[in-house]
């Protein structure tokens, strides 16, 4: 059993003083999360000189405010759950670049002309002074000990439509962005030039169908930074030149496979920030990035403390699904003034999108650190407009959107979604399955909206299968799941000391409040309430006060049961809880068609354990 410690003081409900925090039967005390051991602490070879390798850095004069000292370890390889990247062949070589060559104007040089180009500096960055153009297909491969520097003045690379790029083993640190703000050339037609602190990708200008793509594998991006969004001086219109730290994707294509995308800082999208296209982000770390406010009228700011997305219909004509993928990633310690501590996501309904988040281990993240009431998501939020359209890139078809096998640990918000919020989703069935939410928190007291420590849902139907909630916190309401609109199915999901306020008004907390304040078991016909649908074998631990008043527990199937529930363990990635010998959440869970397997790939038993995690019988 754990004893969950919670990161901030609780007013406890004064008929429960200390009775649920402070169980600690069989199995020992919970003591926090601490990671997973680093299994490739000298992946990349870094050196002293700041060459590339994990857990290298540099504290640049650009970029957010961690340190490379403190940053999680790099996740390990998934082979088999994560699409990765191969990276490029570079066997025959169009250029090699070393000795003499490791300078500004002989990479320029090479890379101009395009092609396979083999950079082996090991010895010290090279420094640019202006970025470099890329208008062919062209590989550039850093031999693991290549780093390129902005010196905090330059942006480093500029993709035009058309060519792919391909970065591989190699560093990209200082780079900055134009300062757009007060910049009488910024127009609604080019304000896109301004974006991206080292690496700015155009795909398309409404002549190009499909304008190639950025893959980086082993790519490391840090310590860079954006200047400032803006508006068009003569229109008013806002222009998001403040977009991505490390990169900004203009409707390409953006896969990124073990790369570590560290100490970025920008407007929106603190390491990443895209406006439509697709992405793919796998086994790589995004950690101790920032989305802040700047001093522009902009109001279009601080979402996505790593990774920004706005919309994700491509270019004219094209007709492929839009994928946003992330999986087997370490989202980390990130930081958004408003959505979206780790990731934010804003997409068209029904524009043939698929958003897969899978295998992430998302933790201490914070979003909405901006001041404002309504920020939301502190590891993941998604926005959806139902009606919009975009003339240019008229994308049709249905759209897919699911969340499964990751650990929300320890994420914050201020008002909806502490581990993440998906709001105004209608036309889509969203899947929540095999998720462990431990410990992430609404700050806010408001109760006059909001809600949901561990996850925030307002929309038409979501589907909750096989998650753990325990020790999540919403000080205004629900400290597990808060259902704003819609119907929810329920089923197989483990419910553990989750707290929140009881009455309106009253900010006492208690710690039964697992989903929020009435969800209906039928459609009764009543608008008090929202629909559960064809739920079943969930546990609810506490579902009473401590004077029995009964709180929301739909289609409980184990009620005031201790769960028995382990210590926090890292053996397998992502981090999960086990659960004890005993415990009465083992086989007790009811068959669902289609999963399989718990939170860590293992099989699930015919009569399967109830919660994110499978004891193996």
């Amino acid at each position: 059993m754990v004893a969950l410690i919670l990161r901030s003081p609780i007013p406890l409900h004064p008929l429960q003083p200390l009775l649920f925090t402070t169980l600690a039967l069989l199995g020992g005390c919970y003591q926090g999360f601490t990671g997973p051991s680093d299994s490739s602490a000298t992946e990349g070879g870094g050196d002293a000189e700041g060459n590339p390798g994990e857990g290298s850095g540099d504290d640049g004069s650009s970029g957010g405010s961690g340190d490379d000292g403190e940053l999680p370890p790099l996740p390990p390889e998934t082979s088999g759950v994560c699409e990765g990247l191969e990276a490029r062949d570079v066997s025959q070589p169009s250029a090699v670049l070393e000795g003499a060559d490791c300078n500004e104007a002989a990479i320029r040089s090479a890379v101009a002309a395009g092609g396979t180009i083999v950079v082996r500096c090991p010895d010290a960055p090279v420094t640019f002074t202006a970025e470099i153009l890329i208008t062919h297909d062209t590989v550039i491969d850093g031999a693991g000990v290549t780093v390129l520097d902005g010196g905090g003045t330059t942006r480093l690379l500029h993709k035009r439509p058309g060519p792919d790029l391909h970065l591989q083993n190699i560093t990209l640190q200082h780079g900055q962005a134009p300062e757009a703000l007060g910049d009488p050339e910024v127009t609604q037609a080019n304000w896109f030039q301004w974006a991206g602190g080292a690496i700015l990708a155009e795909c398309h200008d409404d002549s190009v169908s499909v304008g190639g793509g950025v893959y980086g594998k082993n790519l490391v991006c840090r310590d860079n930074a954006t200047g400032s969004h803006t508006r068009d001086p003569d229109t008013g219109q806002i222009l998001d030149t403040g977009n991505g730290g490390c990169i900004y994707s203009f409707t390409c294509t953006f896969h990124c496979d073990e790369c570590d995308l560290s100490n970025n800082r920008a407007t929106s999208g603190g390491a990443v920030g895209t406006l439509g296209g697709k992405t793919r982000i796998t086994q790589s770390r995004c950690a101790a990035n920032e989305a802040r406010y700047d001093a522009s009228s902009n109001d279009n700011q601080g979402c996505g403390g790593c990774y920004c997305q706005d919309g994700t219909e491509t270019a004219p004509g094209e007709d492929d699904v839009n994928y946003v993928e992330l999986c087997g990633n370490v989202l980390a310690d990130n930081h958004s003034d408003r959505d979206g501590g780790a990731v934010s996501l804003f997409y068209r309904q029904h524009t043939n999108t698929r958003f897969a988040f899978e295998r992430n281990e998302c933790r201490g993240n914070t979003s909405a650190e901006g001041g404002e009431l309504y920020g939301g998501g502190g590891c993941l939020f998604v926005y959806v407009d139902p009606t919009t359209k975009i003339p240019w890139a008229p994308d049709e078809g249905p759209d897919g959107f699911v969340v499964a096998g990751n650990a929300f640990i320890g994420n914050s918000t201020e008002y909806l979604g502490g581990g993440a919020a998906i709001y105004n989703i209608w036309d889509t069935e969203v899947r929540f399955e095999n998720n462990l939410f431990l410990e992430n928190e609404v700050r806010t007291s408001d109760q006059s909206t909001g809600g949901g420590g561990g996850l925030g849902l307002v929309g038409t139907y979501f589907s909750l299968v096989h998650n753990t909630f325990a020790g999540n916190v919403a000080h205004n309401w629900a400290g597990g799941v808060q259902l704003g609109a819609g119907g929810i199915e329920l089923h197989n999901n483990l419910f553990f000391e989750n707290y929140g306020p009881l009455v309106l008004g009253d900010l006492i907390m208690s710690p039964s409040e697992h989903v929020n304040w009435k969800l209906d078991e039928s459609d009764d016909g009543q608008d008090t309430g929202f629909l559960v649908f064809a739920s079943a074998g969930n546990l609810y631990f506490p579902s009473v006060t401590l004077s029995g008043e009964p709180r929301p527990s739909p289609a409980a199937v184990v009620l005031d049961q201790e769960p028995r529930l382990g210590e926090l363990t890292a053996d397998s990635f992502p981090a999960y809880v086990p659960l004890l010998a005993g415990s009465p959440a083992v086989d007790a869970g009811t068959a669902v068609p289609g999963i399989t397997v718990d939170m860590r790939g293992e099989p699930r038993d015919a009569a399967p354990d109830i919660g994110a995690y499978e004891r193996a019988q």
